[in-house]
Parts: structure tokens; sequence; C-alpha cells
């Protein structure tokens, strides 16, 4: 009885807006707003549910999604009209090679191949955690090499 009394109520609140003929008008569309699905679970579902974070076993290091797509494309977003040419995911077999590799102009990832999780996880966080300073390191020491030259010109004149 005290839902009967609610409902003129409620369907007075929607009407403000305009929000209730919106829904006479759209009715299909706002089911699936409103009501549940019974269409199956999938992963897909899920991923778009949860947040993944790829995380180093001590809880050091904390990689983002957000991160990885930088580390491999350069840009903080997925591109509204998506990436060209399309990304790729390649492994290196090299031995040696512990860290994860990037070509950000064809979006192409390139993986380590480790003995374990662990060790892999370790290497895949460092090197996208370090990446973004990767090239300021370059260019300090960079100028700190042309500095040393030039006060070794200036003590030796």
């Amino acid at each position: 009885m005290y839902v009967i009394c609610v409902l003129p109520q409620f369907a007075e609140g929607l009407s403000t807006l305009g929000l209730l003929d919106m829904m006479q008008i759209h009715h299909s569309t706002f089911k699936t707003a409103f009501c549940s699905s019974d269409k199956p679970l999938k992963a897909t579902d899920l991923m778009m549910l949860f947040q993944a974070e790829l995380t180093f076993l001590d809880g050091v290091f904390e990689i983002t999604l957000d991160q990885l797509l930088v580390f491999a494309s350069g840009a903080d977003r997925i591109p509204a009209l998506g990436f060209s040419p399309q990304p790729t995911l390649n492994f290196i077999h090299e031995t040696g090679r512990k860290y994860p590799e990037a070509n950000t102009c064809l979006v192409k990832l390139k993986l380590p191949i480790h003995n374990t999780y662990e060790v892999f996880t370790k290497y895949m966080c460092e090197g996208i955690v370090q990446a973004p300073t990767f090239g300021l390191v370059l260019e300090l020491h960079h100028i700190l090499r042309s500095v040393k030259a030039v006060l070794h010109t200036i003590c030796m004149s």
C-alpha cells in the first residue's frame, strides 16, 4: 500500500526536469540503466569493473595501467580513434636483456622473459618506473660532460 502512495511522488520528481517523458519515449534505453540484465558475465565485464594494477611483491613499486600505456605509447590516454598502426606485443628472447622495451612511435611493447614471475615483475616495474627519467638522466650526463670539458679547458689555460 505504501509503494502505491510513493510512485506518484517519484513520477512527479522525474517529471520536473522532463526525465519521465524521455523515459517513456526511450524506454528500451532506460531499461538497461534501471533493470538488471540476464546476460552471462564475461571476462571483459570484469575487466571494465576492476582497475588492474601490476605490483612488485614487497609493495615498493606500484605500476598502473596508465603508466604502462605511457611507457608503451607515450600517450596518457587511448586516442578517440585508437592507435595507428595497431599496437603490438613481442617478447625479448635474447639473454641479458632484463628490462621491458617500447617503441612509442609504433606502439610496440617488448617484454623480457625471466625464469620466475617475481624476477619478471621486478624488472618490469623498475623499467617502467625509471623510464620517464631515462632521457633526463642522459641529458644531464651530456651537460655534465660539457661542463667538465669547459672547466678542464679553463684550468689548463
